[in-house]
């Protein structure tokens, strides 16, 4: 599925504008990064596109389609949401957690499918061990996994990863990150949230660099981040080495 968003703007307030006509254009099959200093918007618009945020002015569109046309259920069926570690709090199973995907597709209770599937994508991430582990007890990178099952059950067109790797070690991140990537490879539409420049250089096929709410660069990881956009956006000098590892420098 395409996600197109046309002059997106948005504010929690009046006085506080977060987003600022924002314009961004993804494809089928492609893994966006979303990058940007803290405050810049990345969240906000994770959750314009979800429909968490309502769009107050602009359009978000799936596959050409308004999503303010899309029933809240079928939207559901069409977008996966992962959210940050730090603000997902629940008391049930890790199995309970995971069947919460398959909502948008429930009647009243889940079905014999339903359970099938959810035991599938624990398989798929090796964690059926944890099955009937309480989701709170979980360490960070165990939680995210879980999060991420949770929307493999839900069998959405596109995925939306909000700063996934934040508080996993680097084995969990590039676990994270290879699946994200694989997700893309098999024609989902993956927007991930992320702050590691190498993370989103190594892995994007487009990069959306904001700053004050504000677009600044976005296409190519190779043609977004470079040193004049990073020093821009962060205010801080970098080398690119051999065009593949972003290096600080004073």
């Amino acid at each position: 599925m395409s996600i197109t968003i046309h002059n997106l703007s948005f504010s929690y307030n009046k006085k506080n504008k977060i987003l600022h006509s924002v314009s961004i254009k993804s494809e089928e099959g492609q893994l966006i990064s979303l990058i940007g200093p803290n405050g810049s918007g990345k969240t906000t618009l994770i959750k314009c596109i979800n429909r968490i945020n309502p769009v107050q002015n602009g359009t978000v569109l799936i596959n050409q389609v308004d999503i303010n046309e899309i029933p809240r259920n079928d939207l559901a069926k069409q977008i996966g949401y992962v959210p940050q570690i730090s603000r997902e709090v629940m008391s049930g199973t890790v199995i309970e957690t995971v069947l919460m995907g398959r909502h948008p597709h429930m009647h009243w209770k889940p079905s014999s499918e339903d359970i099938d599937i959810a035991f599938d994508v624990l398989k798929q991430l090796s964690i059926v061990e944890l099955a009937n582990v309480n989701f709170d007890s979980l360490s960070g990178g165990q939680k995210q996994k879980v999060l991420i099952a949770r929307a493999l059950a839900q069998n959405p067109q596109v995925f939306l990863f909000d700063e996934p790797i934040s508080f996993l070690d680097i084995k969990n991140q590039i676990e994270v990150m290879e699946m994200a990537r694989s997700m893309a490879r098999n024609g989902k539409t993956v927007f991930v949230v992320v702050h590691d420049l190498n993370m989103a250089l190594h892995y994007s096929d487009k990069v959306v660099l904001l700053y004050k709410g504000e677009v600044i660069a976005n296409g190519p990881s190779q043609e977004v981040l470079n040193p004049p956009n990073i020093k821009k956006a962060y205010g801080v000098n970098v080398n690119i080495l051999n065009e593949s590892h972003i290096s600080l420098w004073k």
